[in-house]
């Protein structure tokens, strides 16, 4: 190995600690759903919102309201990601 460089051990979370930190950040949500790099929920009021990455490896995410119909559908199908947030761009 060179003298440039050195290897870090990194701990990854555990699948429980993930889902643990979602639910503490969509505690006040009725419902979410995760895709890669993606996420849905729908607020109180029951408005729907799509929360996605625009950076580079998760580097900027922004949220946009979308329909309740274009929430059930992206939660049914995860391939409409691309059609659904193209919409609202």
């Amino acid at each position: 190995m060179s003298d440039y460089y050195t290897v870090k051990k990194v701990e990854l979370p555990t699948k429980s600690q993930i889902e643990e930190k979602r639910a503490l950040l969509h505690a006040e949500h009725l419902d979410y759903f995760y895709g890669d790099f993606w996420s849905i929920y729908i607020e109180k009021d029951s408005r729907c919102y799509l929360e996605f990455d625009v950076g580079h490896l998760a580097t900027k995410f922004i949220t946009r309201e979308i329909s309740k119909e274009d929430y059930e559908s992206l939660k049914s199908d995860k391939a409409l990601f691309k059609i659904i947030s193209r919409k609202v761009r």
